[in-house]
């Protein structure tokens, strides 16, 4: 994913939401695929699905360059 071409733009450590209709079936399809949950102190998983209080559903993933990969279903 290409974020911008402007110099001091898109770098390491940035957040990216994701909108999906399927919140639940898109964890328990990346847990399938091996993503390992909160329950190792070295996995990229910040929450499982949760309920925000803003209204939402969502779950965060570190991708290995330590961006944040935000989840998100209204």
């Amino acid at each position: 994913m290409f974020l911008s071409s402007h110099s001091g733009d898109g770098v390491f450590g940035q957040a990216v939401v994701v909108l999906t209709d399927e919140i639940d079936a898109l964890f328990k399809h990346y847990l399938a695929r091996g993503l390992v949950t909160p329950g190792n102190p070295d996995s990229p998983v910040h929450e499982g699905p949760l309920d925000q209080t803003w209204g939402t559903r969502e779950f965060y993933v570190n991708d290995p360059d330590g961006n944040t990969l935000r989840f998100v279903q209204e």
